[in-house]
């Protein structure tokens, strides 16, 4: 357990709106908004421009722009057994005052832009563990996302996860989950993470929301 720190310092914002326009002086192209992601947190070329003007801090590293913090490091020292995979605090932002105006206003020449302007606040945690061993093993032990579009929910969600990372041994856990192997491993991917939240005692996951109103 040791090798796990939480983040103290990573929290969620609970203003989810962003409020000053970009004022770019042209409608906004298709090219900006292309790749729209509607259910869950990467943002465009679009949003990043608000989340910038708003002064929201970006984390640019990995496979897309997010708001995002870490709440979980690991030792960079642990090689072997249960290795955090990542976890992370998620956050999606709307749109109010000035910023909705200006896009409802760029909407009427371009549609695309209403994918922003209908976005409605979302909250999110992930948290996934998984195990590797010198004999090849390789398997994922726990992941659990938990999304919401009311921020009291994640943060109970988070509460529960914390004090599972903080009680768990999770080498002994990711021994169990591999010689558990033949009752979760040919399932399919809800399967499987039902299964898991059972064997770890939790509710079922909750995420991948759609986040237009």
């Amino acid at each position: 357990m040791k090798y796990l720190t939480l983040n103290e310092s990573a929290t969620f914002d609970v203003n989810p709106y962003l409020t000053k326009p970009i004022d770019l002086g042209f409608v906004p192209s298709k090219q900006l908004i292309n790749n729209f992601d509607q259910s869950g947190y990467s943002l465009s070329k679009l949003e990043i421009m608000y989340h910038k003007k708003n002064g929201v801090l970006l984390d640019e590293s990995g496979s897309g722009v997010s708001s995002r913090r870490y709440w979980y490091h690991e030792d960079p020292a642990k090689l072997e057994g249960a290795i955090l995979n990542h976890g992370y605090l998620f956050q999606r932002r709307a749109y109010k005052d000035e910023a909705l105006d200006e896009l409802l206003e760029w909407g009427k020449s371009n549609p695309i832009v209403f994918k922003l302007a209908k976005v409605k606040p979302k909250w999110g945690i992930d948290f996934s563990m998984d195990w590797v061993d010198k004999e090849g093993n390789v398997c994922e032990v726990f992941h659990y996302e938990w999304d919401s579009f009311a921020l009291d929910p994640v943060l109970e969600a988070k509460e529960k996860i914390e004090a599972l990372v903080e009680r768990t041994d999770w080498d002994d856990m990711g021994k169990q989950v591999l010689n558990k192997k033949d009752e979760w491993y040919h399932l399919p991917f809800f399967e499987q993470s039902d299964w898991k939240c059972r064997f770890f005692g939790l509710p079922p996951e909750e995420f991948k929301m759609v986040t237009w109103n």
